[in-house]
């Protein structure tokens, strides 16, 4: 994903235009809310760090598992190089929601997951003679991280063979998963630092979150920026192009995860990063989230209405038939019409996020939030 997320700016604006805006008043420890409270810490602990947590983990197992297939290149070494391969994007894709923090300030969304994936520079790479390592991966955004990774193991035509694989390959492979991993423990430690001020939201002295408010803003901004992006650029331009080249025909190169057809695993699971954040829950975890605060308010028709909106969602982006490279061909109306489909709802779920449930955030009353 290349993040685009919404900016606090962006948030304030909305509560300019709002009847019942308030300015937001310094909190010491005793004066912040409760639920808040609670809530940033639970949404911190239990989601955004468990789910960084994972992602470290499943990335080192990939890892491992790319050095015993360079060892032994067999069917069943690969098949573990591609599962691996999924279960990190199925964390990663999960924790969408949240590309804050280090994760856009140190650039660590585009050094994993940036795309579409340069194939001439790929190509490029392996076609030299210099020793590819970790440290040369690491050089261009372009052509690292998870795509990088996709298009070795899974070829152009997602049904690459193991006499298929060169050696240089081989060694790309294991350079590209060991960055891969740096940057997975990196976000990690990074979180684990940067998470204290969020949770710590509203004391003296926080000058990235000076209220309770601010910390729950940027959850909903996070939910809401993913949801479109979901939207507009990961399954509407592949459907008809993007910008000037907007054309309504299909574009398969803009398909995010194409070599290894997990595309709409992967927009499940940025929606299911939302619910999480929404909810509070990860995994065998519940507590509480953003929906508590919502309910708090008086908002129990809103919240109903976003959790619908979330399960509609992930139901119509699930209801695309076959691979979404298939589903998009021009040839294939229904398939067009079902990824149109999944378009809508995903756009309706973010229009709820922006235009009903962030000014509920930001408009609420001091002593609620």
């Amino acid at each position: 994903m290349k993040l685009k997320l919404i900016s606090l700016a962006a948030a304030a604006a909305v509560c300019a235009l709002a009847v019942s805006c308030q300015k937001e008043p310094k909190q010491s420890d005793d004066t912040r809310n409760a639920l808040t409270v609670e809530v940033l810490k639970n949404v911190s602990n239990n989601v955004i760090m468990a789910t960084y947590t994972d992602l470290e983990k499943l990335a080192d197992q990939h890892l491992k598992a790319i050095k015993a297939f360079r060892a032994t290149p067999n069917d069943a070494n690969l098949k573990v190089v591609k599962d691996t391969w999924r279960a990190a994007r199925v964390a990663w894709e999960q924790s969408e929601a949240f590309l804050f923090g280090p994760t856009d300030q140190q650039g660590l969304d585009p050094a994993m997951d940036s795309w579409p994936v340069d194939q001439v520079e790929m190509d490029a790479m392996l076609k030299g003679n210099d020793p590819i390592t970790a440290e040369s991966i690491a050089a261009n955004n372009d052509t690292r991280g998870f795509h990088l990774l996709e298009y070795i193991i899974w070829g152009e035509s997602g049904n690459k063979a193991i006499a298929d694989f060169t050696p240089r390959e081989l060694e790309m492979m294991e350079a590209a998963g060991e960055d891969l991993y740096n940057n997975t423990a990196t976000l990690k430690k990074e979180w684990s630092t940067f998470v204290f001020g969020l949770i710590n939201a509203g004391m003296e002295g926080n000058g990235k979150y000076p209220s309770t408010r601010s910390g729950i803003q940027e959850l909903v901004e996070g939910m809401s920026s993913i949801s479109n992006e979901v939207a507009n650029d990961k399954i509407d331009e592949p459907l008809n192009g993007k910008g000037d080249g907007k054309d309504g025909k299909p574009h398969p190169d803009l398909e995010e995860s194409r070599f290894s057809h997990n595309s709409k695993t992967d927009y499940v699971n940025n929606i299911e990063s939302i619910y999480n954040i929404y909810t509070g829950s990860y995994k065998n975890h519940s507590g509480k989230g953003v929906a508590d605060i919502l309910i708090s308010l008086g908002q129990k028709e809103l919240n109903e209405k976003t959790i619908k909106a979330i399960k509609a969602s992930q139901a119509a982006i699930n209801a695309i038939p076959g691979t979404f490279t298939d589903a998009i061909k021009i040839d294939n109306p229904e398939g067009r019409k079902a990824v149109a489909a999944a378009r809508d709802a995903t756009a309706e779920l973010s229009t709820i996020l922006e235009k009903e449930v962030l000014p509920a955030i930001v408009n609420a009353p001091a002593d609620k939030i």
